[in-house]
């Protein structure tokens, strides 16, 4: 009788310890750990013309528009505007990953699209960001 008490038990606190465990690695959100996103705040005016992001392999998230600006912004795949300083000479044009168009509603407007080489804001005319939040995180 003794034994079968100390199996009983003896599975009770297993049950009870890979419960908890189960618990505690539980995820609560909707990105596993390392796959967060990094989110940057842009106040109006505070930003330069061209701004780096990040210089190494990223994904642009998400960017949400709080109030509007009266000029484009490109979100380039580059660490720099300099096209002499670029692997392979490469265009602009071409490394463009989003255009937040002037004047664009404020919203949540989600991209995920990866870069290769960085990511950098560019201001297209007068210096002045829109009030945003920038996501990204690094691959």
């Amino acid at each position: 009788m003794k034994k079968f008490l100390i199996i009983i038990v003896g599975i009770i606190l297993v049950g009870i310890a890979v419960g908890y465990l189960v618990s505690i690695n539980k995820t609560d959100a909707s990105v596993a750990v390392t796959n967060e996103y990094i989110a940057t705040t842009t106040a109006q005016g505070t930003f330069a013309s061209t701004t780096v992001l990040s210089t190494h392999s990223a994904t642009l998230g998400s960017v949400v528009i709080l109030t509007a600006a009266a000029q484009s912004i490109n979100i380039i795949d580059a660490t720099t505007t300099d096209i002499t300083k670029r692997t392979g000479n490469k265009a602009t044009s071409t490394l463009i990953v989003a255009t937040i168009p002037a004047s664009l509603a404020a919203g949540t407007y989600t991209f995920d699209v990866s870069t290769v080489t960085g990511l950098l804001i560019d201001i297209v005319g007068t210096v002045t960001m829109p009030n945003a939040v920038i996501t990204y995180r690094y691959n």
